[in-house]
């Protein structure tokens, strides 16, 4: 939940509760002075909620066998949230958590442009890092939360 407090109405001071920020626009305050704060509260809640998901994503990987190498490597535009090993091949996860289905499950958010920006950063780590490209592989895991406050794990092997 996020309280603010504006003077931007009429003068007076308005206290505004916006207890979810995508709503936000349909409140009718997109214009106001305090935008710019929203767009960065809004922007530091959702990095906590993708280090929260990426925290599960590592504890869940280890367990089921995966080499942590590195988190958060970033090339060509795009992300890289997660690399590991496991067996030989190089393992680079692309993680989503969601804490409901309201708009969408976490699966939906891998569309080909987004596989395609991966496949390129993946591509520049590998050249980089000296790595054979075809010992990798872009897997997906998504992770959300139930309403009695456990969590879903869904690994996508392979998503390329």
């Amino acid at each position: 939940m996020l309280i603010l407090y504006s003077t931007s109405f009429n003068g007076k001071p308005k206290v505004i509760d916006i207890k979810n920020p995508i709503k936000y626009k349909f409140l009718g305050l997109h214009d106001t002075p305090f935008v710019y704060y929203i767009n960065c509260m809004a922007w530091f809640n959702y990095r906590s909620r993708g280090n929260v998901g990426e925290d599960l994503a590592v504890s869940y990987l280890e367990h089921s066998g995966y080499e942590i190498i590195d988190r958060n490597a970033t090339f060509l535009g795009g992300e890289l949230d997660i690399i590991g090993r496991k067996g030989n091949m190089w393992r680079f996860i692309e993680v989503k958590y969601r804490e409901s289905t309201t708009f969408w499950y976490p699966e939906d958010s891998m569309t080909p442009k987004k596989i395609k920006t991966l496949l390129r950063a993946i591509e520049m780590y590998c050249l980089k890092k000296q790595i054979d490209y075809s010992s990798t592989r872009l897997d997906f895991l998504g992770i959300l939360k139930q309403e009695n406050g456990d969590y879903e794990y869904r690994l996508i092997e392979d998503v390329n």
